[in-house]
Parts: structure tokens; sequence; C-alpha cells
């Protein structure tokens, strides 16, 4: 967590909060919510009523940072001490090994999402879609999907579930996503004349988020895509890929899909195609024991198993 030239912080008695979110990556509107329901971290009042917070608290932060997008939650680790931080980064470097290490995040991934966060919190749709067109354009659909789509859409949904963003911000900005992803992805798809691939979600499944990624995704394999969307009974997903004589079937699942109902649909699917027809699972909801059924772990993984 050494600081560059760049990064260098303020030799003043007290930071801004402007200042300590450029430093540090946090968006001010969660610096204050975090302040507000965690007491930390903790800011001093200057006579004219501004806020400054201590010097101190600039490397602090950013190892909250890291261990959030190590998978932490905001109640774990926002009032940690440094030190506590530090240990949990080492021991989850220990545990995950190198290829997974929190100390090797790309922090400028992570202020990223912050910067496209902060336009949530404003309902800033330019924001949004400039900052989505921009890293598509510089980084291409396969990191675009694996590197900012995904951890964006984790950050919205945790945003949510601990109270950070409202029902509304997070509609907003899962719609956002959703648009961009579909429109780039049907774009790639009308020039496609490959094997047929059908996409969709369970019964009851109405996340799809992620299956808007895995089309972006199947979409540069020059498969042609049939998207069913979500909540597709399993009748209908079997007709469907009969009907279009499609070679393989990807259905996304969600972290709040009930498990034991997602491997009877998956059986029952497995069941009445033939065996020909590759069936892939993916998703954070996504069961790794149904036979005939791959699982898929993340995107570049199920990109190169579609090259087979």
């Amino acid at each position: 967590m050494e600081t560059t030239a760049k990064d260098e912080i303020p030799s003043e008695a007290g930071i801004a909060i402007g200042e300590l979110s450029k430093l540090t990556g946090i968006s001010t509107h969660t610096l204050r919510i975090w302040e507000r329901r965690y007491g930390s971290p903790v800011s001093m009042r200057l006579p004219s009523g501004h806020r400054r917070y201590p010097k101190n608290e600039v490397p602090r932060l950013r190892a909250v940072a890291l261990a959030l997008q190590a998978g932490k939650r905001p109640s774990k680790v926002v009032s940690a001490s440094l030190e506590e931080l530090e240990k949990f980064l080492d021991l989850a470097h220990s545990v995950l090994g190198d290829n997974k290490n929190p100390g090797s995040i790309n922090v400028s991934n992570q202020m990223l999402i912050e910067q496209w966060l902060e336009g949530v919190h404003k309902y800033c749709n330019q924001t949004l879609d400039n900052g989505f067109y921009a890293e598509w354009g510089r980084r291409g659909p396969l990191n675009f999907v694996q590197d900012c789509a995904g951890p964006f859409a984790n950050k919205i949904g945790r945003g949510w579930e601990c109270g950070e963003l409202s029902i509304s911000q997070e509609h907003f900005a899962s719609e956002r996503l959703n648009d961009f992803l579909g429109s780039m992805w049907r774009r790639i798809n009308e020039r496609n004349v490959g094997d047929i691939a059908v996409l969709a979600t369970l019964p009851g499944e109405n996340h799809s988020l992620g299956l808007q990624m895995c089309a972006v995704v199947t979409a540069i394999t020059g498969r042609k895509i049939i998207y069913l969307g979500s909540n597709t009974p399993c009748e209908e997903i079997i007709a469907s890929v009969s009907d279009c004589q499609a070679s393989r079937l990807s259905i996304s699942v969600s972290s709040s899909y009930k498990k034991q109902e997602a491997i009877l649909c998956l059986e029952k699917i497995r069941r009445q195609l033939p065996s020909s027809i590759q069936i892939y699972v993916g998703g954070e909801g996504a069961p790794g024991n149904v036979s005939g059924v791959i699982q898929v772990s993340n995107f570049k993984d199920y990109f190169n198993l579609l090259q087979d």
C-alpha cells in the first residue's frame, strides 16, 4: 500500500472528503454512509462546519477497499484497524494462492467501479453509458464482462443488501447495464452464422444480468444466439432447443435461486434433450452436481469451452 508521487497524501492536518475519495477510490457517498452507519471513518469538524479526515485514514481505507474486493462485508471491515486488515489480506493470500491474491487486485478497476457507483447515486445516465462504452472499447468484450460488468453487478447487489444503495438506485444501475450489454451483443449477433445457442434462466428466475453477460461472451465466439430471457418454463426451454436445432444451451442461475429447485429443473432439461447437446450452467447460484451439465465458474472459462 505504498503511495506514489501522484497519490501523495496532503501535508495539511486534515483531508477533505473529496480528497479522501480520490486517494482511496471510495465514493464520497459511501464514505458518508459508512461514517453514519459504522462510525468510521471518523471526521473532525472545522469551525466552518466542513469535515476533515485524519491523514492516516488513507492507507487504512485502501486496505478496507481491498478487503471488500476480496469478499468481506462492509460491516466486518469498515471499522477494522490497519493491522487487522493487513492480517486478513495476508491470510487471504495464503488461502487463495498467488492467482487470487487480494494484494494484486487491480485498484484502477476498483476506482473505476467506484466512479460508476457515484454516477448511480446521482442517477447520471451519462456517467454510466460513457464509462461502459469507453471500457468496452479499451478492453474488448470478454475483459469488459469479466473485469468490469461482473464486479459492478456484484457491487450493485451488495450495495442494495447493505443499504448503501436504495431500491431505485439498484434498479437504475441494473437497467443501464442490462440495456448496454443487450445492445452490444445483439449488434454482434446480427453478423453471426455459427451453430445455434439458446440462452435462458429457469422458471421463477427474474435476474437477467448474468444471462446478458453470458450472451456477450457467446456472441463473440460466432454462435447465433436465441435469447429466451428470464423466467422461462423448462418445457419452453426444451422445445426451443429442439425447434431451433441448437447445439448448446446456456442457463444463468443467481444466488437467490433455490439450489434444490435449480437441480430439479436442470435434471429435467438434461433428461429430455439429446446427450449431443451441451448444457452449461453458470452464476452464483449454479449447482455443480448435475450429471451431464457443465458448471462454469467464470466467463473466461466459458469462452474457452465454447471454442471446442
